[in-house]
């Protein structure tokens, strides 16, 4: 994983291994349902390199030929990950994948509603800052704290990003949800059980992700909220953000997320898809967080 930078753009991409390769191509699909399941994270577990599956459940991976004894990881929300020994994998496969059991969430009836709360939220952005994705599975994430509710039920009503002007505004984004893992201070587990994806409606404005009648209950010191790129879409490529000096040469993909440097503290993490959590270090003359919050329902 690389940073790319312009004056104020934040960029990740990666260089693909072009020689000694094979490809592997498929269909994922649900064994409840036996459809197309899209977004699913296709990746080999040692390499950590991998693509998505389109809308259709189809995928076409490059599996370098000194990789041939990794095993090819199948993940997506709600449903059980899969693993497959790369040598055992024939080309045009079908990949099932079965749906994860987990209990009900709870339900919870109050006589008296809670007070509602906006944790994270801040007053304006940093002009010409984003956070942007080259092309690769990517996210950003933001911490948010929840010690002013320390022994309350909260209830999470929605999430909300701030969407740039540049980019392409409207494609589809992933919302993901992860608990703090104390002993890391990293995401850690995940609070969704099942995918949502969001897109915006106008630029240079927030989006809401309404999360209301999931009843996500949350507990701990914070919550991370992620942005989750998906390219899987080739409308939604560009090449139009430039810097002080020249236009990025890059193929950028998506829409791009809004900075603040309103906060001292740095509370935004990224990641590859197929990678691990790293704290933004970014070298700069001001701290650069996500522009990303949530509406609670805190109740006494």
């Amino acid at each position: 994983m690389k940073y790319l930078f312009t004056t104020f753009f934040f960029f990740i991409f990666y260089i693909p291994f072009i020689s000694g390769q094979s490809f592997t191509s498929g269909k994922i699909i649900s064994f409840d349902t036996q459809e197309a399941v899209p977004y699913a994270a296709v990746y080999l577990k040692e390499a950590k390199t991998g693509v998505y599956s389109d809308l259709n459940g189809y995928f076409k991976i490059t599996i370098p030929d000194s990789d041939n004894g990794d095993t090819l990881i199948i993940k997506h929300l709600g449903f059980e990950n899969q693993g497959f020994p790369v040598s055992e994998i024939n080309d045009l496969s079908t990949f099932i994948l079965h749906p994860n059991k987990h209990n009900l969430a709870e339900i919870v009836v109050r006589s008296v509603p809670g007070k509602i709360y906006l944790p994270g939220k801040v007053k304006k952005k940093t002009p010409g800052s984003y956070f942007n994705s080259s092309g690769n599975y990517y996210q950003t994430a933001r911490f948010i704290s929840l010690d002013d509710f320390s022994g309350k039920k909260i209830k999470l009503r929605s999430v909300q990003y701030f969407i740039g002007k540049n980019g392409e505004y409207n494609a589809p984004f992933g919302v993901r949800l992860y608990a703090l893992n104390d002993t890391t201070g990293l995401p850690g587990e995940e609070l969704l059980d099942k995918q949502v994806i969001i897109q915006a409606k106008k630029k240079n404005a927030w989006v809401k992700a309404n999360l209301d009648t999931m009843n996500i209950f949350l507990s701990g010191k914070g919550v991370f909220v992620a942005m989750e790129w998906l390219p899987v879409y080739p409308e939604y490529k560009y090449t139009n953000i430039k810097g002080i000096t020249n236009a990025c040469k890059n193929v950028c993909y998506g829409q791009v997320l809004g900075i603040t440097n309103e906060l001292k503290e740095n509370q935004t993490f990224v990641k590859s898809a197929f990678g691990k959590w790293t704290k933004n270090h970014i070298d700069f003359h001001f701290i650069p967080n996500a522009m990303i919050y949530i509406e609670v329902e805190v109740f006494d």
